[in-house]
């Protein structure tokens, strides 16, 4: 009886802690939030598109349903669904953006991506030759990571900068990134739970300059191909004949200009 009894106990309170874990997971909205991965796309100019996106579920098909309604009424708006909860407003910094739009699509798990540019550039030009310029990351655009003197990235949260086409990294990526080749472009990846003292990335970016005549290009061209051979050979023909003739070709220059020149007496 006493170990019947100390096992009903035993459930109760299971399912107590149970429960309480469950309300913790899901708030007074009725979802969570599985992952988020923000993706940050720069151009030539270190001036940047990003992408935030946030993988939800959801308490029960009562909360799913009601937030699809909310979804609804909101429609692309990133300002209202930044007022119906502050989980929603950008990352990447804060207040400094233009074209802010949200969508959302339901599913296993739902989807609510938010999309926007930055203003101003999140890179800052350090340095510039005529060959070159060097972008540094401007930390304090990120800092909604920034907790108790270190750069965080939370668990679930992956961040993705992809760098303009050419763009070569130089120095250490803080806090410590994978880094992996995307097209032409490269690819940076912060992946949390990540944490540094410094906020940190460099490239630099390659000017495009105008072609230079390589004299090895050419003389492969003209010594170890058909074509140039062939075009090597012609242009001997042709100075051979004007050697020959040259006398002829003279006399005839000589008498077209007597001929198309006029004296004044």
């Amino acid at each position: 009886m006493k170990r019947v009894f100390g096992l009903t106990v035993f459930l109760v309170l299971l399912i107590s802690l149970t429960s309480i874990a469950f309300a913790e997971d899901f708030p007074a909205d009725g979802f969570g939030i599985w992952s988020k991965n923000i993706e940050i796309k720069l151009d030539a100019e270190g001036k940047a598109q990003v992408s935030e996106k946030y993988y939800l579920y959801f308490s029960d098909d009562t909360a799913k349903l009601d937030f699809r309604n909310k979804s609804t009424e909101l429609g692309l708006n990133l300002d209202k669904w930044k007022q119906f909860n502050s989980v929603f407003a950008p990352t990447i910094g804060q207040d400094n953006l233009i074209n802010g739009k949200t969508s959302y699509i339901e599913g296993d798990p739902a989807l609510l991506d938010i999309s926007y540019d930055l203003v101003d550039s999140l890179m800052d030009r350090k340095r510039e030759t005529t060959l070159m310029e060097e972008y540094s990351i401007k930390a304090n655009y990120f800092n909604k990571l920034y907790q108790s003197g270190i750069w965080i990235i939370p668990d679930n949260v992956t961040i993705s900068i992809i760098l303009p086409p050419g763009a070569e990294i130089r120095g250490d990526v803080q806090p410590n990134a994978t880094i992996e080749n995307s097209g032409s472009s490269k690819k940076i990846t912060w992946t949390g739970y990540a944490s540094a003292n410094q906020l940190a990335l460099t490239y630099l970016l390659w000017k495009k300059t105008d072609p230079i005549i390589d004299m090895a290009v050419i003389n492969d061209f003209i010594f170890r191909t058909n074509e140039g051979i062939a075009l090597l050979a012609i242009i001997g023909v042709i100075i051979i004949i004007v050697l020959w003739k040259r006398k002829k070709i003279a006399n005839k220059i000589e008498g077209y200009v007597e001929e198309n020149t006029s004296f004044d007496s």
